[in-house]
């Protein structure tokens, strides 16, 4: 029986700690990475987070567009900054979408770890 609650134990604490091995991005408490996802603003459609993260172990610090060429009708870059608020694992959920409209052309679900 203490045989099967260790082997319970090490299988529990393996996945939980493989969960952090396999975030899309790592950070460090009071730390900030900026994600960056293309865009062209000029046809309506931009990149909206609309799934916050519940846990609060990071949060948008900022967001702001960046230019990759200057003209009309040229790319662009929604840029997130993301700021480590606590220990934890989490996701956010964005969504490329013209705001008058409810149609999502694409979605990225990006997870982090705060360690």
């Amino acid at each position: 029986m203490k045989q099967k609650i260790a082997f319970t134990v090490i299988c529990v604490g393996l996945l939980f700690s493989s969960c952090y091995k396999q975030a899309d991005y790592e950070l460090g408490v009071g730390e900030t990475i900026t994600i960056r996802l293309e865009t062209n603003m000029s046809t309506g459609y931009d990149w909206i987070c609309n799934d916050f993260d519940e846990n609060e172990c990071v949060r948008i610090n900022n967001q702001y567009v960046e230019q990759q060429e200057y003209g009309t009708g040229k790319p662009s870059w929604h840029c997130f900054v993301i700021e480590g608020v606590k220990k934890g694992y989490t996701h956010l959920k964005f969504t490329h979408q013209q705001s008058f409209s409810n149609e999502i052309d694409e979605t990225k679900i990006i997870s982090f770890a705060v360690k």
